[in-house]
């Protein structure tokens, strides 16, 4: 009898062995697996070591330049930090039902596709991108994980944070927005947030001006909330001071707030020398109206205008004239505009810093276009950025004060 047990214990081990080499070594990529009753299951990635039992793909520290395509259906926890990543395509975790974890920390992330975290991934609720090169995410980027409940996002190069890129994160408790080059966000930017217990912003540039005033009553509101002690870069009358102290009398912008704007595209409470322009986004000293080209199944010559993303215009033809006069950044980039007219636009852009260009059809760039606020050959406190990288400028101006010898 005792024989007996022993020969049938053999069995059962040999038999659970068989099944896991089966699992471990399944061949037929997205066919279906009978014995696993009728679920897809895929082998693991060459890249990565798989824990069965844990169910966690470990692909960290392996110098990988890419997401690896196909992980085990019944992953949970996926680690890819200390790799040299530096772009997450469209679907990269398609199918995953049962994945609760991405670890993409310490990477060289600088883009994410709008659809990267689209695919059947509703169950992560903790998504790890800090430490990368992120300068902007796409507006729906995280719009299908409504369980999401730790997002963190430290240690990034982020500018602008538009207005809906939360608006689904209603289960999110803890949001690090830690050590970025925020200036300023778009009121509401938080709202969606129901249950959100905090919120870092420390370590960034924010411009405290009438624009975040908002923020501080968002805030007062939730006194717990912040915890980062995240204080002013601007103006100098309020630099270094934590944003949850402000005098709300301090929250003043550069001109009378006459004639404000309260689109929805920019989420209210522009400054007086012009509203957000049409089509683009206005979050804090950063006004953004890149990629307002036409879509890609359209001809880059003949598309006719369109709503874009963001409820403007697709197709910008022209620089818009209605920029209000604080900002710092401005990003007009990957749009249509052939020409650059001296209007004395940024004449008025006395606080800006950076005007992004770049990936345009510029072919004339007018004498003194971009001039800055310098009258009487003053010379320049700050530096000033104009990016005009792949343009097609086939000749310029033969004046002495011309702009650009590309």
């Amino acid at each position: 009898q005792q024989q007996q047990q022993q020969q049938q214990q053999q069995q059962q081990q040999q038999k659970q062995q068989q099944q896991h080499i089966s699992y471990l070594t399944t061949t037929n990529v997205g066919e279906s697996n009978d014995e696993q009753g009728g679920q897809e299951f895929y082998s693991c990635p060459v890249e990565c070591h798989c824990n069965t039992i844990a169910h966690i793909a470990d692909c960290s520290d392996r110098n990988l330049t890419r997401v690896p395509a196909r992980f085990p259906k019944d992953i949970k926890r996926i680690r890819l930090e200390r790799n040299n990543i530096t772009e997450i395509g469209p679907y990269a975790f398609q199918g995953l039902k049962r994945l609760q974890r991405i670890d993409l920390s310490n990477n060289n992330l600088y883009k994410i596709d709008p659809l990267a975290f689209s695919g059947g991934i509703q169950a992560l609720n903790t998504l790890i991108l800090f430490n990368n090169k992120l300068e902007h995410l796409p507006v729906n980027v995280f719009s299908e994980l409504s369980n999401l409940q730790i997002l963190l996002l430290n240690a990034n190069s982020l500018q602008t944070i538009h207005k809906d890129l939360f608006q689904s994160l209603t289960n999110l408790y803890l949001l690090s927005l830690y050590d970025n080059n925020i200036v300023g966000l778009a009121s509401g930017t938080f709202d969606s947030l129901k249950s959100v217990r905090t919120i870092h912003l420390g370590k960034n540039p924010l411009n405290c001006d009438c624009n975040l005033r908002w923020l501080v009553d968002y805030f007062e509101a939730n006194p717990s909330v912040e915890t980062s002690e995240a204080r002013c870069e601007l103006p100098t009358r309020s630099q270094g001071k934590r944003l949850t102290q402000l005098n709300k009398a301090e929250l003043k912008c550069q001109e009378p707030n006459t004639a404000a704007s309260k689109s929805p595209t920019n989420g209210g409470d522009q400054s007086a020398t012009g509203s957000c322009p049409a089509g683009c986004v206005c979050t804090g000293s950063t006004v953004d109206c890149s990629r307002m080209g036409p879509s890609s199944s359209q001809s880059s010559e003949a598309a006719s205008p369109s709503l874009g993303p963001s409820g403007g215009l697709y197709e910008l033809p022209d620089v818009p004239d209605d920029v209000p006069v604080y900002v710092a950044r401005v990003h007009i980039n990957d749009n249509r505009i052939k020409r650059i007219r001296q209007t004395g636009l940024f004449k008025k852009l006395a606080n800006s810093q950076k005007l992004d260009l770049g990936n345009n059809k510029i072919v004339d760039i007018e004498d003194n276009a971009i001039n800055g606020h310098l009258p009487n050959g003053q010379k320049p406190e700050r530096v000033i950025f104009v990016l005009l990288e792949n343009q097609h400028c086939e000749s310029n101006n033969n004046n002495n004060n011309s702009n650009t010898n590309n």
